[in-house]
C-alpha cells in the first residue's frame, strides 16, 4: 500500500475514533445532567400529568384532556393535549419507568443525544472530518441543548425534528424518489404534531426544495413532481389536523386549540418576558454561545467566495429559522433550539474553511482550529454551569443576564 494511501487511511480512521468520542462525551454529559433537576409545576407538570394519563388509560383519554383544556380559560395558559408527536413517546417513557417529570425529561434526554449523533452524520456527509469533528464539539457542549435535554419540555424533540427534516428534504431535493419523500413527509408530520411552533420554522425547512425549484423551473419538471413536491409542502399540516380531530372526536378541535394558543401569547408573562425588538434571539443566543455564534457571523463573509452549496443552504436556513419570529410577539430563544445546531455547523464550516486558507502547514492549522473550539467548548461549559447554578428554568433574556452577573 502505497504511504499516502496509508497515511489517509490513518487520518480517517482517527478522525472516526475522535468524532466517536465526542458523541460519547455528549451522552455521557446529557445523561449525568439530567439528574438534580428542580421541574416547574407549570409547563413540565403539565406534560408529565398528560403523559402518565395516556400511559395509563391509552390515546382515548385525549379527547377528556382536550374537553378540559378547551373547557377551562386556566388552563389554555399552559401547553395543549393536543401535540400528540410529543406525548407519546412521553406515555411510552411513562410506562415503563413511572410518571413523573423527570420521566418525561428522558425523551428530551435522548432526543439532545440524538441531535449529536445527527450532526456529526450530516456534517461528516455534507462537508468534510474535520468540519464534523468541530461542529460536534460545538453542539455537544451548546449550553441551550444541554439545558433543554434535562427539562420535561419538547423543544430539544422539536429541534431534532426540525434538523432531520432539514437534511431529509435537502437529500429529496436532490434526487426525488418516494422513499425520500416519505421519509421527509414524516418527519414534517412529526413536527407538527410535537408543537405548533414548528410551523415558524417552514420557511428554513423548505429553503432546499425552494432553491432546487429556482434551478429546475427551466429544466422541464414533469407535473407529477410539482404535486409531490407540493403535497410535501402541505400534506403534514393536514394529516396532523385530521388526526387531532379523531384523537379529540371533535372535527372542530384542532382550529378551536390553535385559537387558544395564539391568544395564550397575549399573556401577561408573554407580554412580560417574551416581546422585545426584532434581534432579541440573536442577542439571546450570542449570551448562550458567544464564540460559536460570532465564528457562524464571521462566516457569512466566506460565502462569496468559498461557499459551497451545503453551507450557503445552511447559512440561509439559519436566517429563515430566525426571521419569522420577527414579526411575532413571543420571541424565546429555546424556540429556535434547530437554529443553535444550524449555526454551530455554520460556525464549524467558517473556523476551517478560513483557517485552511492561510495555506500553511497544515498541522498549524488544525492546531488553530483545535485551539478555537477548545476555547468555544470552554466558554459554552462555563455558560452552561451558571445557568445550572442559577436555577435557570426558561432561558428567556432576563434569567439569562441574571444568571451570567450582566444585571443584579
Amino acid at each position: 500500500m502505497p504511504r499516502s494511501t496509508r497515511a489517509s487511511s490513518s487520518a480517517a480512521l482517527t478522525a472516526v475514533v475522535a468524532l466517536g468520542c465526542l458523541i460519547l462525551v455528549g451522552l455521557v454529559a446529557r445523561v449525568l445532567l439530567h439528574h438534580g433537576v428542580a421541574y416547574s409545576p407549570a409547563d413540565e407538570q403539565v406534560y408529565a400529568t398528560y403523559s402518565c394519563q395516556i400511559g395509563q388509560d391509552g390515546p382515548g383519554v385525549i379527547h377528556d384532556q382536550v374537553a378540559a383544556y378547551l373547557g377551562d380559560p386556566q388552563l389554555r395558559l399552559f401547553p395543549p393535549p393536543t401535540r400528540w408527536g410529543l406525548l407519546l413517546p412521553d406515555a411510552l417513557v411513562a410506562t415503563m419507568t413511572g410518571c413523573g417529570p423527570a420521566t418525561v425529561a428522558w425523551v428530551s434526554t435522548a432526543a439532545g443525544i440524538a441531535m449529536v449523533i445527527l450532526v456529526a452524520v450530516f456534517t461528516w456527509r455534507r462537508f468534510s472530518p474535520a468540519v464534523a469533528l468541530v461542529a460536534t464539539a460545538f453542539v455537544a457542549s451548546s449550553p441551550l441543548q444541554l439545558h433543554l435535554g434535562r427539562r420535561a419540555l419538547g423543544d430539544e424533540l422539536v429541534a431534532l425534528i426540525a434538523m432531520a427534516a432539514f437534511w431529509a428534504i435537502l437529500a429529496y431535493s436532490e434526487r426525488r424518489t418516494r422513499l425520500r419523500w416519505l421519509l421527509a413527509v414524516g418527519l414534517l408530520l412529526a413536527g407538527f404534531a410535537t408543537k405548533e411552533v414548528f410551523v415558524m420554522l417552514y420557511p428554513a425547512l423548505m429553503l432546499p426544495l425552494a432553491v432546487s425549484w429556482w434551478r429546475q423551473h427551466r429544466s422541464g419538471l414533469t407535473r407529477l413532481s410539482w404535486l409531490a413536491d407540493l403535497g410535501l409542502l402541505i400534506l403534514p399540516a393536514v394529516l396532523n389536523a385530521v388526526v387531532v380531530a379523531v384523537l379529540a372526536r371533535d372535527p372542530d378541535a384542532f382550529w378551536q386549540v390553535t385559537r387558544a394558543v395564539q391568544a395564550s401569547a397575549d399573556s401577561t408573562y408573554a407580554a412580560q418576558y417574551l416581546a422585545g425588538a426584532p434581534h432579541r434571539l440573536v442577542v439571546d443566543l450570542l449570551l448562550m454561545s458567544p464564540v460559536v455564534v460570532l465564528l457562524a457571523i464571521a462566516s457569512f463573509g466566506l460565502l462569496l467566495d468559498r461557499g459551497t452549496r451545503s453551507s450557503r443552504l445552511v447559512a440561509g436556513a439559519v436566517v429563515l429559522s430566525l426571521v419569522p419570529f420577527a414579526f411575532v410577539g413571543v420571541q424565546l430563544v429555546r424556540l429556535v433550539t434547530v437554529s443553535d445546531s444550524l449555526i454551530a455547523v455554520l460556525a464549524a464550516w467558517g473556523l476551517v474553511t478560513a483557517v485552511r486558507g492561510w495555506r500553511r502547514d497544515p498541522r498549524i492549522s488544525a492546531g488553530t482550529v483545535g485551539v478555537v473550539t477548545a476555547a468555544a467548548v470552554g466558554v459554552n461549559i462555563a455558560i452552561l454551569v451558571a445557568l445550572t447554578r442559577a436555577e435557570v428554568y426558561d432561558p428567556v433574556t432576563d434569567s439569562l443576564l441574571r444568571a451570567l452577573g450582566m444585571i443584579p
